[in-house]
């Protein structure tokens, strides 16, 4: 493969950023992010409260260390 020059190597990157270009205006608007569309899924939700209340009480009683941290070996 012969010499490329700088102009040539910024001929492809400008080429390949066009395509990227073209490819994201193509995808039309930015969809919400996965999370947000998530949020609130489980208002209202006995099972995921009762398992919300049952995870609290499980870290609750875990012995913890005086600064918080969980105790070595647990």
């Amino acid at each position: 493969m012969g010499e490329t020059t700088i102009e040539m190597r910024l001929a492809v990157l400008e080429n390949e950023l066009q395509a990227l270009q073209e490819r994201l205006a193509a995808s039309g608007p930015a969809q919400k992010p996965w999370w947000l569309a998530r949020l609130g899924a489980f208002e209202g939700d006995e099972a995921y409260e009762q398992a919300a209340c049952l995870a609290t009480a499980h870290r609750n009683a875990e012995p913890r260390a005086s600064d918080g941290r969980l105790h070595p070996g647990h």
